[in-house]
Parts: structure tokens; sequence; C-alpha cells
């Protein structure tokens, strides 16, 4: 037979489908299992029940169901647990009656004889009996735990009783609980919602001090409360006497004048606290800690997280809903306040991050007051705006659907009050403060969400005149910075020009840098003519006018713009520099290149010749120092650049011609016209150029 080790309860879709579906889906029959079973994902055991196969993956439990856990061996030995679970199901749902019991002993090891070993138990066995109907807790419902001495009950340590209907609790509920000393008491009615109703008594113990408390609710409302620490069990001390003189009101408003009030009883269940809107240090609150501290071990055994009825997973728990609130409404405009004032914080919040990580305003915050002071009022703007965000997120979500803010805020909202103090540190180490003054705003809860959007606004519009004086300060920073990083620029590009075109050191005409590279640039190059020429061009019909007009400009753009001109001037004679100088030997290189050597019929000298003398005159002797000249009338570093490309693109033409056949056709043809041409522009489009 296939094991199926684990219980693995049907969601509620199969339950309702196979509730409805043709008994045919059974064909395969009812199946029986008796072996290992887990419950709890980890209490392993055996269990004994009947079954019908629904999937690869699930099942549908059918009669009887039964389990018994191992022997849980704790870290001391002698300590052991076992679970034992009893019931029935009809189409996997719990019907009829259900025992749960858990027993927790410590076992006394007496003697061996016989190979038997003879043992006694100390301990507790908890006991839970339910009723089910088609799956939902129905009936009466009883939690026992006995003492266990020498293995055998001595009484009843704890008792409840409850009373559920459709799966609510209803009615009178009762809960008691004897040690060696003290008694311990739960009593009280549910209505027919689930919570708690009329009068409650409670009788504990905390700190060896038992205390004797009532309660009065109202369907779920918490409306008077009396503590008192007992002695002898007589009243020794008055803890509390407390009288919800606010929810009173309320529930006395709904009766006169329901249609006017904003605010309705709420059918959400809030567990065992009570708070109609109350601080975590308000008396209301306080006074209640206590006895909800007992309310809550006396009642875990029906919440099936934290229950052995959660052994074998209930499809509908049992629902105990104990105390509910007000349900305040709001008018409807608040919503689309709300979206405005998220909407507003998102795109704030991004602002304010920009002016943060503005490298000018991080870099420079301590140079003067006035940045100093704008780079705290940002930091403490975003905290700000971060607050009014989360209080509009909580508000959106519902938060105060079910809280009076009337009472929760009834001093004010903490963190919105009506002045701030930010303090920064200024230049040179003296700090100082800054203070942010809102008008009465959020002093109350009144208008709350109107109140919050006005307190945004202020907000920004204070922020604004900030963000304004630091803009123009970080634009004056960043022009500055800009300026500086040009001058910088034009500078180091000066000294390195100086060094690559042949001066003497003495006779520098631009900036005087002691450069160790710029000195070892200039030793190793060997001199152009060309090169020198160019510079000297440079040096006395550009760069003296051109570095004036630059230094004398006060408007911003344009002496940007200058000073940019002057850097690709210059970056354009430190790419050229070594090309200038194969310039100056192209001459020869294709006086070379277009000579033959033929032996000399009458000398032992070789004869040279030209060939191709019509390409050779008009590219080499006529467009190439045309093209030079045109070279030294550059205007910008675009002129050098393209100038220097375009000699250096005649030179691999004619190169490229030097090695084709004298007798190639096109080459004769291009030879002829060539020597009828004069004109620089014509020999270009000729070549090709």
């Amino acid at each position: 037979m296939k094991y199926l080790p684990r219980y693995i309860a049907p969601s509620w879709g199969k339950i309702f489908f196979l509730l409805f579906c043709h008994f045919g889906l059974f064909s395969q029959g009812l199946k029986y299992y008796n072996g290992p079973f887990t419950v709890l994902d980890s209490v392993e055991g055996r269990a004994v029940y009947a079954y019908y196969p629904i999937d690869e993956d699930s099942i549908q439990f059918q009669g009887r169901f039964s389990f018994s856990s191992r022997l849980l061996l704790a870290e001391e030995k002698s300590d052991v647990r076992q679970l034992l679970i009893d019931g029935g199901f009809s189409r996997g749902l719990k019907n009829g009656s259900w025992n749960y019991e858990l027993g927790k002993f410590e076992v006394q090891l007496h003697e061996i004889r016989d190979l038997k070993l003879k043992a006694s138990l100390e301990g507790i066995q908890f006991v839970i009996k339910g009723n089910y109907r088609n799956g939902i807790p129905s009936g009466q419902w009883q939690t026992i735990r006995f003492r266990v001495e020498d293995s055998k009950q001595v009484g009843h340590a704890s008792n409840s009783e409850i009373f559920f209907e459709d799966g609510i609790a209803k009615g009178t509920f009762r809960f008691t609980k004897k040690d060696q000393h003290h008694d311990f008491l739960a009593q009280g009615d549910f209505d027919d919602n689930g919570f708690f109703h009329g009068s409650w008594l409670l009788e504990y113990i905390i700190d060896s001090v038992p205390y004797l408390e009532k309660r009065q609710y109202n369907h779920g409302f918490l409306v008077e409360l009396e503590l008192f620490s007992l002695e002898d069990g007589k009243i020794a001390d008055t803890n509390y006497i407390l009288s919800f003189t606010d929810v009173k009101d309320k529930l006395l408003e709904l009766v006169i004048s329901s249609d006017s009030a904003n605010f309705r009883k709420g059918e959400k269940s809030f567990g065992i606290e009570f708070n109609s809107g109350y601080r975590l240090d308000d008396p209301r609150i306080e006074a209640q800690k206590q006895g909800n501290s007992f309310l809550k071990s006396v009642f875990e055994a029906y919440d099936v997280k934290k229950s052995i009825i959660g052994a074998i997973a209930e499809p509908r728990p049992p629902i105990i809903r104990f105390t509910t609130r007000f349900l305040y409404k709001y008018p409807e405009i608040e919503d689309s306040i709300i979206n405005v004032i998220l909407k507003k914080t998102e795109i704030f919040k991004s602002e304010i991050d920009t002016f943060l990580n503005n490298p000018s305003l991080t870099l420079n915050r301590n140079k003067t007051d006035s940045l100093s002071k704008s780079y705290a009022y940002f930091q403490y703007a975003k905290k700000k705006v971060q607050r009014i965000e989360d209080l509009a997120t909580r508000i959106q979500d519902g938060e105060f659907d079910f809280v009076n803010r009337a009472i929760y805020y009834e001093n004010g909202v903490p963190g919105f009050q009506n002045a701030d103090t930010i303090k920064y540190d200024g230049a040179n180490g003296k700090g100082g403060v800054i203070i942010q003054e809102y008008p009465l705003y959020l002093n109350s809860s009144d208008d709350l969400v109107l109140n919050l959007h006005a307190y945004l606004e202020h907000l920004q519009e204070s922020s604004k005149k900030t963000i304004n004086a630091v803009e123009v300060k970080i634009s004056i920073l960043q022009k500055e910075s800009q300026i500086a990083e040009l001058d910088k620029k034009i500078v180091h590009l000066s000294s390195l020009i100086e060094s690559l075109y042949d001066l003497d050191e003495g006779d520098s005409v631009l900036v005087n840098v002691n450069d160790l590279l710029s000195t070892f640039l200039k030793r190793q190059n060997e001199k152009s003519v060309l090169g020198n020429e160019m510079y000297g061009i440079l040096i006395s019909k550009h760069y003296n006018r051109l570095i004036s007009s630059y230094s004398n400009e006060e408007d911003f753009e344009k002496k940007v713009e200058r000073g940019n001109f002057i850097v690709d001037l210059l970056n354009a004679f430190k790419v050229v520099h070594p090309k200038l100088r194969e310039i100056d030997r192209m001459p020869s290189q294709l006086d070379s290149a277009f000579t033959h050597y033929k032996e000399h019929p009458f000398d032992y000298r070789m004869m040279e010749s030209k060939f191709l003398t019509g390409i050779y005159s008009r590219g080499a002797e006529r467009l190439l120092p045309h093209l030079i000249d045109e070279l030294k009338r550059f205007q910008n570093g675009n002129d050098v650049i393209n100038g220097v490309s375009e000699i250096f693109a005649l030179r691999d033409r004619l190169i490229e011609l030097s090695k084709t056949d004298e007798d190639d056709r096109d080459v004769k043809r291009l030879n002829t016209r060539l020597r009828r041409e004069n004109v620089p522009e014509r020999i270009k489009r000729l070549l090709g150029l």
C-alpha cells in the first residue's frame, strides 16, 4: 500500500466541489490506512483512518480518524510528551465529537522485575473536547487540564466551557483553575457575533499578588473596568476604577441620532485589547494589560495557530471576536487630498535628494554659512517630508478608520509642532541654529487631512526660498569651477605646446611653467621648419589676442565659448605636431617616388629621370605648396586638423599613382590633363581629392 505520511488539507474549492459532485467520482472506492503519520510538520506518530483518493497529492478523509504520536523525549530523558487525537470525518469535513489530548509527564523509574519496567508518571494531561457540524465548530466545547500524580488523575487543575453556534462563540463562558494556594477565574458572556458582552469577572495572580478585575462590555465595547489587588481573599487596594465615558457617549449618540453621527459600530474584531483611539500610555490601556494577558492564556486553547486543535487543519476555525471599535466616517474629499499629498511628497523628496546629492553643495557646504544652513535645512526637510508621507500613508491605509483621532491626537500630532530648531555646522567650525516656524496647523485632530496638506504646502513654500538661494550659489560655484577647469586646461596645453614646438626656454611667450615632462619633450623632438612657422603664426596672430579676449570677458557663456575655442586650437597643435615634421619631408619623399634610375651609356653613374611629370609637377610642385600656404591661414583648430589631413591625402594619392604602370591608359590621360592645369582646385578634382 502507498503510504501517505502527511495530511494535506484540501482547499475549500476542493471541499465544495467534492460535496456537490456525483458519487461516481469516487469510483476508486474507500481506502484504509494504518501507519506513519505527521502532524504540526514535525510531530510523528501513527494514524488510522479511511479516505478517498483525490489525486496524487491530496486525499479526503471519511469516517473515524485517530492519531497517536510517538513518545516525545525532551532534553531531560525522563520527560516525555504524547499527543492523541480522535474524531470523525464526513466527506473531508469534521463531524461529531473530537477529542484532543496532550500529555506532559516526568517519568519516575522504579525497578525492573521479570524483564518488566516499573515506572510512574507525574505531570499534566490537557484535553480539548469539541463538536463539529460539517466542518464548523458547533455546540459545547470543553477544555480540561488534569494533574497526574503517581500515574493517577488527582483532580482538575483547570477547566473551561464555551458554546459555538455556526462557528461563532456565543453565550456564557467560564474558565476555572486551581493550584495549591489560589483560584483563577474568567467568566462572562459573548453576544451573537462573538463579542464580549455584559459583565466579565477575572481572578488571577501576577507576581504572587492575587487580583480581582470586573469589566463591563457593550457588544464588544469596554465601558467600565475595576481592578483590585487582594489579600487573604479580601480587597487590599484599588488599582483602577475607570468609566470609559467617551465610549458610553458615543454609544448613546448612536441610539439617539445614528444618522447624524460620523461613526458607527464596527463589525471587525480587534482581539482582546480594547482601544478606541487611546495612546499606549493612556490609563485605559494600562488598566487592561494584566487582565488581557490572563485572558490571552485562557483563550489560546481555541486558537488553531497555537493550540493542539490545529494539529489537523481547520477549514473553519472557531471564531471569538472579543472586542470591536467604532468605525469613523470621514469626508470623501479626504481621499483625493491624501492622493495629492502623496504625489507632492514624492516629487518633493526627489527635489531635495537632487540638492543633497549635488557635488557643488556637498563639497562646499562648510565654506560659507549660507551653504551650511542650506544643507542642514534640506536634511531637516527630507525627514519632515518623510513624516508627512508616513502619516498620509497610515491614513490612506485605514489605520484611523477605527481610531478616534480626537482622542489619539488630543495633544496635537507628534513631530508636527509649531516650530522646529535646526542645528548646522557653519564655516570655520562655528555652528548655529535655524528656526522653522509653522502656523497652527496640527495642534489638534480637527481637519487632520486638510491641515496636513496645509503643513506640507507651508514647508514647500519655505523650502522654495532656500532652494532658489542655493541654486544661485551653486550656479556661481559651478561657473567658477568650470572657468577654473578651463584655465587649467589652457595653461597646461600652452605649456605643452611651447615644449613641443622648438623655441629656446628663454624665449617663452606663453605661460612659463616648470614642467619636467615639457622639458623632456622639447629635448626629444627634432626641429620642424613648418612646425616653427605654424607656431610663430599661432603666437603672432592668434594666441595673445585670444587670451586677452578670454580673460577680459565677463559674460559666463561667452567666456566658456572663447575658452573652449582656445582649448580646441591648442589641442589641434598638439595633435598635428608630429605630422608637421613629416610634411617637411614630403617634397623629397615625392621627388624620390617619381624618379627612375637608369644606366648611363657613357658614364658609370646612374642616370636620373622623372616619370609621370604632369602628375608630379602639378601635385608635388604646385598643389602641395598651395595646401601648405592654406594651412598657414588657419583660423581655428578645425582648420589646422583638416588642413593637415588634406596634405596627407595628397601625399598618399601621389604615392599611389607613382606605383601604377606608366602605360596605363587612365594614368597617361590624367598625366596629360594635369600638364595643362595650373589652378589648385582643378588639380585637386583631377586627383580625386
